[in-house]
């Protein structure tokens, strides 16, 4: 979702811009170009600016254009938990700018944003926000720079607030972030030992500011996942087996004569249908015939013998049950601070099946 809308071809084709994480495949680079000269001039010219890339992929991070305002291009989608306006105060607070000053955030497009996997788990802010941090403070070394080059001053000299940077507490001689970046097009690498705000210095993050995505859902014109529609678009449900590891046990069909054209869609065990709109798919899963095998028994849980509840800790423990896992954080050593506990408390906690 892009708020205040820029694509690649409109910073190209702007006086001037900044880029952290961007840049053009050949045969992107090309596509691009034919509908424009300038921009055809700017993709062809890899000497014309400095880019931040995502080393991995060259995505975009950020992008501050000549007018100075930033747009942010995040993996990390708003779900309803207020990110979008975190991530912007991220970014906003590391180049020293007011919150306003983030004019766009372009979410969850494959095409322009960093993959940075999925958002879930409640780990965008210490996951996608360390990495935005890094981008706004890579750019903001470049501007500090530029603002050095410019007034002919070293760079501790200089003091930035509110997207200008000047020489010393008064500012003197400030430029704008948007003069900074004027007729040129900076392109530069994403710099993860790059130095960052003391938060001690945080005039940004860790302040109230409204929810930018909140008006939107007032006001009923914010896009959720259900109101998006593509061309040749189908909508899809499944239909699940009546209990845990069931086997198809024959192909499924439906009755003729329903709308929407569903079709029966099966991979193995899997069973669902698809149908031009939402309501055909919902008709067409209710009334599709089908037939399962039952599977094994799950095991009871409050029969309380050892055996049945030794069999499912280890089929709970079995790393072919697992979908994934991965350690986030390790601090200190959990086993040696445990032996010296006083007391060791033990227990096991298991959860219903869920389909």
């Amino acid at each position: 979702m892009l708020d205040k809308k820029i694509s690649r071809r409109g910073f190209l084709t702007k006086s001037g811009a900044l880029v952290v994480g961007f840049s053009f495949a050949p045969a992107v680079a090309s596509l691009l170009a034919a509908p424009s000269a300038a921009l055809a001039g700017a993709a062809n010219q890899p000497n014309s600016g400095l880019t931040i890339d995502d080393t991995a992929s060259g995505d975009a991070w950020l992008v501050i254009d000549a007018s100075g305002g930033v747009t942010v291009y995040s993996g990390k989608v708003e779900l309803g938990t207020g990110v979008q306006t975190a991530l912007s105060q991220i970014v906003a607070d590391e180049l020293y700018l007011d919150f306003s000053q983030v004019v766009g955030f372009v979410q969850g497009d494959t095409s322009l944003t960093p993959n940075q996997f999925y958002t879930a788990g409640s780990q965008t802010i210490q996951v996608g926000g360390v990495q935005l941090r890094q981008a706004a403070a890579t750019a903001f070394q470049e501007l500090l720079k530029l603002a050095a080059a410019a007034l002919n001053v070293s760079t501790a000299k200089l003091v930035a607030r509110g997207g200008s940077i000047g020489i010393g507490p008064s500012m003197t001689s400030a430029m704008t972030y948007g003069q900074l970046v004027s007729q040129q097009q900076i392109e530069l690498a994403l710099n993860p030992t790059v130095p960052l705000k003391s938060p001690s210095d945080y005039t940004v993050v860790g302040q109230s500011v409204p929810r930018v995505d909140l008006p939107g859902k007032v006001f009923g014109e914010f896009t959720y996942v259900q109101d998006v529609g593509v061309p040749g678009m189908l909508h899809g449900r499944v239909v699940r087996p009546a209990e845990r590891n069931a086997a198809l046990a024959g192909p499924p069909s439906l009755p003729d004569g329903l709308a929407g054209s569903p079709q029966v869609v099966t991979n193995g065990n899997f069973v669902g249908v698809v149908a031009t709109d939402e309501w055909a798919a919902i008709q067409a899963a209710s009334q599709l015939d089908v037939s399962w095998t039952p599977g094994p028994a799950l095991l009871a849980t409050d029969d309380g013998t050892a055996t049945t509840r030794s069999a499912l800790t280890q089929a709970l423990q079995d790393p072919a049950n697992t979908f994934s896992s991965k350690a986030l954080s390790t601090v200190g050593d959990v086993t040696s601070g445990l032996s010296g506990a006083a007391t060791t408390l033990q227990a096991t906690y298991f959860t219903p099946y869920q389909m």
